[in-house]
């Protein structure tokens, strides 16, 4: 939701010299101080990164910047001091060779550019609300509480032309990291399709609820928005909004760790994947996972990202070798060697169901996915 031109923007023009122009316009969603070099236990997309390279030799310091591009950083900023008197070129050409904006920044603390980018967030999510009709994303965080009149209750069966056994949708947005333009398009297309739909900013997203008669219509409209990914939860009544909400952000987590690449995915479209949303994560692990599959994962990281890979490929071993950027024969020797492993036939339709979801789940679980 913020630009990093518009946080550069905010800071003292003398303060900073941004060396890869290119990303301007990138968007940023946090903005965190370096505490480790090893940044794949904690950085989160699209996070602006400050650091002053303070004990990192060249080396450490090129891996750093790659490995920042690797995970999807917002950017870097680099902080001059008595130690660094300047940021060496080979670093400036990596970086823009990659598309990682690099910005070096002189007399100003860590803290101004935070509280920089705190004021610009509110500000961002103040105008959000302010473009939405007050009073019905009043109604909508009173669902949550479960604090809704008999009264208020009357007038959104009315709004949304429902009683109470009737099913409803709820659309939310995948990518929390949109600009306010995006956010003020997503709203008007939702407006121009059903005037009655009710929305609401909730912990920095949007929810569009909608009457189901009315899911199709705007799931048309919603596709055609540029750079701006949807989900949509199960069919639900209105008694059971809390779970729908919860149900939601549920998917939004496990289509992120799965790598889903429709910009707009219901939970229709999960498929097997049903099963991580509906039922405990620790049920799960206890039902499918044996431990002879669990010491495979753990010993066998490069056969389990072939065997993962090949199912995610609709079992085509020439499009899974061409994304594992090896030789078909290599990826035959790979599955006839996690066959004998496992001892398995990955010929048989109910053994690929079996592992793959299997697979899926160890794989959630390795990027902290979990449903309780």
């Amino acid at each position: 939701m913020i630009i990093l031109n518009d946080l550069l923007a905010k800071l003292p023009q003398n303060s900073y010299n941004y060396l890869n122009p290119d990303g301007e316009n990138h968007i940023i969603s946090e903005v965190m101080v370096m505490a480790s070099p090893d940044i794949k236990n904690w950085i989160i997309p699209n996070e602006l990164i400050l650091t002053s390279f303070y004990g990192l030799d060249a080396n450490q310091k090129e891996k750093l910047i790659i490995s920042l591009k690797n995970h999807q950083a917002g950017g870097l900023v680099v902080k001059k001091n008595e130690y660094l008197k300047k940021i060496p070129t080979e670093l400036i050409a990596l970086s823009q060779h990659i598309g990682l904006p690099l910005i070096e920044i002189q007399n100003i603390k860590y803290r101004e550019i935070i509280n920089s980018f705190t004021q610009l967030k509110i500000n961002s999510i103040q105008g959000i609300e302010a473009y939405l009709d007050q009073y019905w994303e009043h109604i909508f965080r009173k669902l949550l509480s479960e604090e809704l009149t008999n009264k208020e209750k009357e007038l959104l069966f009315n709004k949304l032309s429902i009683k109470e056994k009737d099913n409803l949708r709820l659309i939310s947005l995948r990518d929390l990291n949109l600009s306010f333009k995006i956010f003020k398009i997503i709203i008007n297309t939702v407006i121009n399709c059903d005037r009655d739909a009710i929305l609401g900013f909730i912990q920095d997203n949007l929810y569009i609820l909608i009457n189901e008669n009315k899911y199709n219509l705007i799931r048309e409209q919603l596709i055609t928005i540029k750079n701006a990914h949807f989900i949509a939860g199960d069919l639900f009544q209105i008694n059971n909004f809390i779970k729908a909400k919860n149900d939601l952000s549920n998917i939004r987590k496990l289509t992120n760790c799965l790598s889903f690449h429709q910009n707009f995915i219901s939970y229709e479209n999960l498929g097997i994947n049903k099963l991580f949303i509906s039922l405990p994560t620790n049920t799960l692990i206890r039902t499918l996972l044996t431990k002879k599959l669990q010491k495979f994962w753990q010993e066998n990281p490069d056969l389990c990202k072939s065997l993962r890979t090949y199912f995610n490929s609709s079992l085509n071993i020439t499009m899974a070798a061409k994304k594992l950027y090896i030789h078909p024969k290599t990826l035959t020797y790979r599955l006839h060697k996690v066959e004998k492993i496992l001892t398995v036939d990955l010929n048989n339709t109910s053994e690929i169901v079996n592992l793959n979801i299997c697979l899926n789940l160890l794989y959630l679980q390795e990027k902290g996915f979990f449903v309780g």
